[in-house]
């Protein structure tokens, strides 16, 4: 019997591009430094990511290396505004517990999880850099073991939500716990899925959660 829904965070609740990209002209504002900078933290962000970003950023326009202390200290404390994703409202709409189990650093994921005030709906919220080294981080089973742990529940108790198939839906599978891979752009709405022999599902909206329950209750 489902009695709770875990959930992963970026790009699963809210958009992960805008924390990037809101962060960045945060990063700019505070230091001073101009709109060159902060567009070319913007190309170079869609073109290869954030890794090194601020590396990249202190080379191309000749910044003390001092700089980048400053640069990551307001990326982790970015006072910006984000939006959860219009379909997390059927989350909220349920009599289930929900959590939230993240990659991530505690500084960084735990000022996302503040601008969108999850701590008034989530409980626990496993944040993997605050519990674990990085080799324990999904897909390793450990961060699923502890919120199962933390919520008093079993791995068939529970359904894992997550846009990442190597790291959440892999990470479901090795805590024994049904995976939902959720593909906002897939057009598929809902489809039973198999790797090895273990079953989870695809979606492309949380709107199909209520609607996987709903099978797997009639599958009990």
């Amino acid at each position: 019997m489902i009695k709770a829904i875990l959930f992963d965070l970026d790009n699963t609740l809210y958009s992960e591009k805008h924390y990037f990209l809101k962060s960045y002209r945060y990063i700019c504002d505070k230091l001073n430094l101009n709109n060159d900078v902060y567009r070319y933290m913007i190309k170079e962000y869609f073109h290869d990511g954030e890794k090194d970003l601020f590396d990249k950023v202190i080379n191309k326009f000749n910044l003390s290396i001092n700089i980048k202390d400053q640069m990551i200290t307001y990326y982790r404390n970015a006072d910006i505004k984000l939006k959860l994703f219009k379909d997390t409202e059927v989350i909220f709409n349920n009599n289930f517990k929900i959590a939230i189990i993240t990659n991530g650093g505690k500084a960084t994921q735990q000022n996302k999880i503040n601008i969108l005030n999850l701590n008034k709906y989530f409980e626990p919220i496993i944040i993997a850099g605050e519990y674990f080294t990085k080799d324990k981080w999904k897909p390793s089973k450990e961060c699923f073991r502890l919120c199962l742990k933390k919520m008093g529940l079993k791995p068939e108790n529970v359904i894992y939500v997550g846009d990442k198939f190597e790291k959440d839906v892999q990470g479901a599978f090795n805590a024994s716990i049904i995976p939902v891979h959720l593909l906002r752009k897939s057009k598929i709405n809902l489809e039973k899925k198999y790797k090895d022999n273990k079953f989870y599902y695809q979606i492309n909206s949380l709107y199909q959660i209520n609607n996987i329950i709903k099978e797997l209750e009639r599958n009990e």
